[in-house]
């Protein structure tokens, strides 16, 4: 019997068996942000604001990133983000205004929101919180909405349904069409 025979595969099995730090944890220093936040600020009826700042303060590390001012069509975009957890708000002259969740953003992600601003009312007064990227009180709450991309919009509640109507269409054309006697139609 050989002593030691393999004593690489067991410090590469020992070596497995440590603990490794879980992801998305931890955001290294001084590593550049590639991901991104963009869309469109949104008055209460619906109107584009122009001039609003978007703050991103990420959960772990608590920078604070801010877009330059959004432009006459309320387009806003906030770049070179390390990936993470982010708490939003958006400054505007007539306030400052709490997002209702954090956000989630994936390495080299991009999260395209719509952003809708709404005064505190009774039933979102209890929302109001301080924010880390300004030392203003909240006026308002962020609503939040997000546009998903690609392979994200047939999981969406708009994608599942559009798959769902396909596939019943198909069903009802299969169901229907088996019992025709026609020749030109069967395969």
């Amino acid at each position: 019997m050989k002593k030691n025979a393999h004593p690489i595969a067991a410090v590469l099995i020992l070596l497995s068996l440590a603990p490794q730090p879980a992801r998305g944890q931890h955001v290294p220093e001084n590593v550049p942000g590639t991901s991104r936040i963009e869309g469109r600020i949104l008055d209460a009826r619906g109107r584009e604001i122009a001039g609003a700042r978007v703050l991103a303060s990420h959960v772990s590390s608590g920078e604070v990133f801010a877009s330059p001012p959004s432009r006459d069509n309320g387009k806003y975009l906030v770049a070179g983000l390390p990936y993470g957890y982010y708490d939003l708000a958006v400054e505007t002259p007539a306030g400052l205004f709490v997002a209702e969740r954090v956000i989630n953003l994936a390495p080299a992600g991009t999260a395209e929101l719509l952003l809708t601003l709404v005064l505190f009312d009774p039933s979102t007064a209890a929302l109001a919180r301080r924010h880390a990227g300004s030392g203003s009180d909240p006026t308002g709450l962020a609503r939040m909405e997000e546009k998903p991309k690609g392979r994200e919009f047939w999981r969406s509640p708009k994608g599942v349904a559009i798959l769902g109507g396909l596939g019943g269409v198909a069903l009802l054309a299969l169901a229907f069409g088996a019992d025709s006697e026609d020749p030109a139609t069967s395969f």
